[in-house]
């Protein structure tokens, strides 16, 4: 198959997920020297019936972006696609840099166990959705997954940031990825002190799931540009705080989360002498 001219991307978001991946993306998106992909979460790598779409198909989310413009897009399940995924960027892209933003595991975990809650009404406790969806455990399990991503690429290709320096010192972390990027790490987004994909507790779950069936069609069927006039008028956030009650939410008890963390100490363990910053305080079992 002939590949057409689009351009490729420079940068790929690989995770993770439920780690202000959103909110990033779109500080990114402001950049003038940035484009990204219309639609977050092209999982392009990581599902095979998008994989199998081909890859002008994926070139094609990049078609509209500038000569000058560096791009790139966010899909959180890269990480969690470990070797597979892993294997086919550096096949297509092998200089591509790859961004990873990590949080507290066990929170990253109670943060997907509550967006769970919040779109299929959730019975189980923490504990058993641990024990019986493997996806909350493997997507927190950030060593195994980036080691994986270590086997091909150079950890020169690689900026690990850490979600609570992001929430914290928003601008200094922003202009780490800028400088990675080689665009002007000047720029201050409009998006840089906004809350952006924040999980809600839905008055009308109904609402909530069709807000997300829209948004999957949309994806579906290839109109991004629908996506982003819906982006640019505010009109998925205005709804989603609209339906927000900001009832019933409540914080991870010690128990849920030195639960999750015996599930997860060795991984963190092994982490520590992957990355440049301290995690120290993810050991740290509460009492």
């Amino acid at each position: 198959m002939k590949i057409k001219n689009y351009k490729k991307p420079d940068f790929i978001g690989i995770g993770a997920s439920k780690s202000g991946t959103t909110w990033v993306s779109e500080v990114l998106r402001s950049h003038p020297d940035i484009y990204m992909s219309p639609i977050k979460e092209l999982v392009f790598f990581s599902s095979n019936n998008k994989f199998n779409r081909g890859l002008n198909w994926y070139l094609s989310n990049f078609s509209a972006a500038r000569q000058n413009q560096v791009v790139g897009e966010f899909s959180v399940s890269y990480l969690g696609g470990g070797y597979n995924s892993a294997k086919r960027i550096i096949d297509y892209f092998p200089d591509t840099k790859l961004i990873l933003i990590l949080r507290n595991p066990v929170l990253r975990a109670w943060s997907y166990y509550r967006w769970l809650k919040q779109t299929m009404d959730l019975k189980l406790s923490f504990e058993e959705t641990i024990n019986k969806n493997d996806i909350i455990v493997n997507d927190s399990l950030y060593y195994k997954n980036l080691n994986e991503y270590l086997k091909f690429f150079k950890k020169k290709q690689i900026i690990i940031l850490k979600y609570e320096s992001l929430r914290d010192s928003p601008r200094n972390e922003i202009r780490k990825i800028y400088n990675f990027l080689g665009v002007n790490p000047n720029f201050i987004s409009p998006y840089l002190n906004s809350i952006i994909g924040k999980t809600i507790n839905p008055r009308f779950r109904y609402i909530e799931n069709t807000r997300i069936k829209i948004y999957n069609f949309l994806k579906r069927n290839n109109l991004a540009g629908v996506i982003l006039l819906f982006k640019k008028l505010g009109l998925s956030s205005l709804i989603r705080s609209i339906n927000d009650s900001n009832i019933g939410i409540r914080n991870i008890s010690k128990y849920e989360y030195n639960y999750a963390l015996d599930h997860l100490i060795d991984d963190i363990t092994l982490l520590q002498n992957e990355i440049d910053f301290d995690i120290s305080d993810w050991l740290v079992r509460r009492n």
